[in-house]
This record gives C-alpha cells, sequence and structure tokens, in this order.
C-alpha cells in the first residue's frame, strides 16, 4: 500500500518478518529494539511509579546503604523536579502535579489563568489555560494535548509551551506574533487514561470509561467527535 506500518513483535517474530520482508524487497528497520527495557528506564523519570519498580528501588538502596557508600543514592517513588518551583522538564508530572504546577505559573504572571471545563469518567478535573485572554477581541488559537494516555511527551511538551508563551508575553516579547493571539490550551485532555498508564498499563490508549453491556472499559476519544468521523 507504500505506506509504512510500525510492528510490534518478540526478538523471533521479529528476525523472522525480516527475513520474509527481505525477500519481498521490502526495507525494514527497526524502531527500538528493547522496549520494555525502555519502558523501564522511562519509569525512573516519573513522579509516581508502581509497586514492583517502587520496591525494587527500595532494596537498591537498602543494599547501597549497607555498603556505607559516600554517594547519595536516588529515590526515584517521587521526583525532586516535580515539587519545586524551579522544574525543568526533565520528568513527566503526574496529573495532580501537572496542575499544581500550572497553578504555580498562575501565581507568578497575571497573563495565564486556569478554568475547569468538566469532569472525567474517575472525576477528575479536565482543565484549559488561557494566555493572553484578557484582550478579548483577539483571535484565539486552540491546542489540546494528551488525548491519548500513553502518548506522554504530548502534555509535557505543551506545559513547556505554556510556560514559555507566559513567560515570553510577560517581558513584552512577541509582538509581531504571539502577542497577537489569546491562546488556549488543553494541557492534558485524559488524565484517567494518562493516570492509568502511569499505574497499570503504559501501552493504554483510550480513558477508563466503562462500556454498558462490555467488560472492557476505554473509549478512544479522538475517535467520538460528532462530526467529520471517518473523513481525511
Amino acid at each position: 500500500v507504500s505506506r509504512p506500518a510500525h510492528l510490534l513483535c518478540d526478538r523471533k517474530q521479529a528476525r523472522s518478518f525480516k527475513i520474509a520482508a527481505r525477500k519481498k524487497g521490502i526495507q525494514t528497520k527497526y524502531v527500538s529494539k528493547h522496549l520494555g527495557r525502555e519502558i523501564k528506564k522511562e519509569a525512573k523519570t516519573v513522579d509516581l511509579i508502581d509497586d514492583r519498580i517502587r520496591q525494587r528501588n527500595k532494596t537498591t538502596d537498602k543494599k547501597n546503604k549497607n555498603k556505607k557508600k559516600k554517594t547519595k543514592t536516588k529515590k526515584h517513588d517521587k521526583n525532586v523536579h516535580a515539587i519545586k518551583n524551579n522544574f525543568r522538564h526533565r520528568s513527566y508530572l503526574g496529573t495532580q502535579l501537572m496542575y499544581d504546577w500550572l497553578d504555580q505559573l498562575v501565581e507568578k504572571f497575571d497573563n495565564i489563568k486556569i478554568e475547569n471545563i468538566g469532569k472525567t469518567g474517575e472525576d477528575r478535573d479536565i482543565k484549559i489555560v488561557k494566555i493572553n485572554s484578557n484582550q478579548t477581541d483577539l483571535p484565539i488559537i486552540f491546542i489540546d494535548a494528551g488525548i491519548h494516555a500513553r502518548e506522554w511527551i504530548s502534555p509535557a511538551a505543551t506545559l513547556f509551551l505554556i510556560e514559555k508563551l507566559t513567560k515570553q508575553l510577560s517581558k513584552g516579547r512577541g509582538k509581531d506574533d504571539i502577542s497577537k493571539f489569546q491562546f488556549h490550551i488543553i494541557p492534558l485532555a485524559n488524565p484517567d487514561g494518562y493516570e492509568y498508564t502511569r499505574k497499570k498499563d503504559r501501552m493504554w490508549r483510550k480513558n477508563t470509561v466503562k462500556n454498558p453491556g462490555s467488560s472492557c472499559i476505554g473509549v478512544d476519544l479522538n475517535r467520538n467527535f460528532p462530526e467529520g468521523y471517518g473523513i481525511g
């Protein structure tokens, strides 16, 4: 079909697939050779991790203490960046810490405000960040992020953008570009699914709503808009 495809398979399947593809003249390459290992490594950059990883780190810390090493051991069950004012965007924040950090921006700058626009199935807030919205006559740029639970980089990158826009506007910059717009940004459109990927299933994509008549949970949120379904 002349379109690239991504396949998730074990090592044996990967080798067989590469051989079969080569015979048919199809080019292949590895995007990741150790996805499970990469997921475990990524877990160390979040502020909340599951009990197995938490217990493993406690065991490691205990061993290090017994060896009486002079170097301080790192604790991975709480991210130090996430609870400080000078968060440097080097970790993936949980939903509440994300909102707490945004509240800190609101306290520091007068060109940003936060509003609740709804609740999730698990009763979490869905928030929208409005930047430069005091000038209501300006056109609005709308951005949403985190609609797919497992795509952590989406809300993380959006937090960076929010901070950048807020600081630039507060310094009087962007007179010829960003200052001519309002920015309405939903940094995390799927908080329930996002937390589900952090605590239960890293590859989860949907939200966690219960489906009537089914034991399966979750809806793929961007497949359920009332307009334009199946177009494009």
